[in-house]
């Protein structure tokens, strides 16, 4: 059976732009969580070798993300060849956000850079799953290896300092 998606995918590609229209379409199956279009694209990505670009990994670990389904999303990030802090990010991000609390801290401890939004994503998480104390200790780390904080940071200890009352 097509699907709106794959009944165009040719006559959408084969215009100037082809990341610009891929990653649109990438998007368009996060925002719908449909995951059956997103692999039809996925495989379309792959036929034109255009896996390599970090930058549409980067939107496939998104939809995968968004579609949960971690398991592909955690194998387009293996493959990428020169993932980025936002790649790591959404990985973290993807995991928190589906309840996978461990393997989300497990991707943040195993990143070589971390930025504001690494940190902010897994206190945030912590807090808001009922890991106050967890949450409180790794804002302090944060803040010990001199990472500053932001509103967010701010507030995502508020949230943990609310919940160990």
């Amino acid at each position: 059976m097509q699907t709106a998606i794959s009944s165009n995918l040719d006559n959408l590609f084969l215009k100037p732009g082809i990341v610009t229209s891929i990653t649109a379409a990438l998007k368009h199956s996060s925002k719908t969580r449909s995951l059956s279009d997103g692999r039809l694209l996925h495989a379309y990505i792959y036929s034109c070798g255009l896996d390599t670009y970090t930058y549409v990994g980067n939107c496939l670990i998104e939809m995968y993300a968004d579609c949960s389904s971690l398991r592909d999303a955690l194998h387009v990030f293996s493959c990428l060849s020169n993932p980025n802090i936002y790649s790591w990010n959404i990985l973290v991000k993807a995991y928190c956000k589906n309840g996978s609390l461990s393997e989300g801290f497990h991707v943040f401890s195993s990143m070589p850079v971390k930025d504001s939004v690494s940190w902010n994503t897994v206190i945030s998480a912590l807090a808001q799953n009922g890991y106050s104390d967890q949450a409180l200790g790794l804002f302090q780390q944060m803040l010990e290896e001199k990472f500053l904080p932001n509103n967010f940071s701010f507030t995502s200890a508020l949230d943990a300092c609310i919940g160990c009352a």
